[in-house]
């Protein structure tokens, strides 16, 4: 399941098995709780990535 879907979806419990056991049932929370904590995605925002050098470009020098 991707993260968009698991954002967009009516309630992320609908989103797993039910029953679950105990232990599972906390890890949902756990995560529901990460989930309340992340910003709102922005629908025409383009993703920013950043290489481990500080780049935003890729060059095969800077990788090696």
């Amino acid at each position: 399941m991707s993260y968009w879907k698991l954002r967009n979806a009516d309630s992320l419990l609908d989103c797993f098995r039910i029953p679950k056991s105990r232990h599972a049932y906390n890890e949902f929370l756990a995560l529901q709780e990460e989930f309340a904590l992340l910003q709102p995605m922005v629908e025409d925002s383009k993703d920013n990535w950043t290489y481990i050098w500080g780049h935003h470009s890729y060059t095969s020098n800077r990788f090696y």
